[in-house]
């Protein structure tokens, strides 16, 4: 049965499978065809339409869609959390994800409540927390409030390892913890 409603269905993963049909747009043309993408749950049971133009995998029971040039996100269960309406999406990470209006960064939230507008230049995943992101060509760091945790004012700040973070400002290297807190700052690159 399902092998006759879809073109392609591809591995399951989370017990969830991309599923696509191949759809003539122009009769006039029947060698074009246009592929849509949805998903089935591990039981065949659609849970997403193959209307989507792209469809990504699911990372944290939701997946990235686009249609008609415009990003949103579902869940596992078919729900829309967001409507297609952003430039660019990235997939969700510490229930937060970033999407891109007007070249400008915010996030999203697991419910698809814009909790951070769209305001920065550069944004990367939360991860414990917090997220780095660029502003005005300098970095900082913020929570999921949005509350500033490091100022705008490093040249470059790295993702936490092992609970340490490094960061530079005016040529100088410093170690934060995850929310800020200076552990030690060098005069010198002691990291190459």
């Amino acid at each position: 049965m399902l092998k006759n409603k879809y073109s392609k269905i591809a591995p399951f993963y989370d017990d969830i499978a991309i599923v696509s049909v191949d759809i003539v747009i122009d009769p006039k043309k029947p060698e074009e065809l246009s592929t849509f993408y949805g998903a089935i749950n591990k039981h065949g049971v659609e849970i997403a339409p193959p209307i989507y133009d792209i469809f990504w995998l699911f990372r944290e029971k939701k997946a990235g869609v686009c249609k008609g040039k415009k990003w949103g996100f579902v869940d596992s269960e078919g729900k829309i959390i967001s409507e297609c309406k952003y430039n660019e999406i990235w997939h969700f990470s510490d229930s937060m994800a970033r999407f891109k209006v007007k070249n400008k960064w915010g996030y999203i939230n697991a419910q698809g409540e814009e909790v951070i507008l769209p305001k920065y230049n550069t944004a990367f995943d939360f991860k414990n927390g917090t997220a780095i992101v660029k502003q005005n060509n300098h970095y900082g760091l913020i929570d999921k409030q949005d509350n500033e945790l490091l100022p705008f004012e490093y040249e470059m700040i790295e993702p936490c390892i092992n609970g340490v973070r490094k960061a530079k400002k005016d040529g100088k290297y410093l170690l934060f913890d995850n929310f800020g807190q200076i552990y030690k700052s060098f005069s010198i690159n002691i990291f190459k």
